[in-house]
């Protein structure tokens, strides 16, 4: 895919997201939404709503329940066995949220990165 049709692709993505948001909103429905990309939405609600929503689909389901306990195990284990490769990841992480902050700062002042 083309640079022009990713970003194409990500602003629907986005308005999508934004959609789902409002909508929620409307119907007096907190949500929370992840993605494999590390987008996490939560849909205008607090951590104690999110703890909500968590705890009573933990509970109602399952298997909700079992995925939530094998990422926290996972994750554990991930923490103590690769602290490097996590901290690799986490820089990473940080290295792409700076360029989408200054990318979207340049583009509010009409300016763009040198090589775009």
């Amino acid at each position: 895919m083309e640079k022009q049709e990713i970003e194409k692709l990500n602003a629907e993505y986005v308005e999508h997201l934004n959609t789902m948001d409002a909508l929620c909103e409307r119907m007096g429905r907190k949500f929370l939404y992840m993605d494999n990309f590390s987008i996490l939405r939560f849909g205008k609600a607090n951590m104690v709503e999110i703890s909500e929503v968590l705890l009573f689909n933990m509970l109602r389901q399952e298997s909700v329940f079992e995925l939530f306990r094998k990422c926290v195990e996972s994750a554990a284990k991930v923490k103590k066995e690769k602290p490097a490769w996590l901290h690799e990841l986490i820089e990473k992480d940080n290295e792409v949220q700076t360029q989408y902050v200054v990318d979207s700062l340049l583009k509010s002042n009409g300016m763009k990165r040198e090589g775009q």
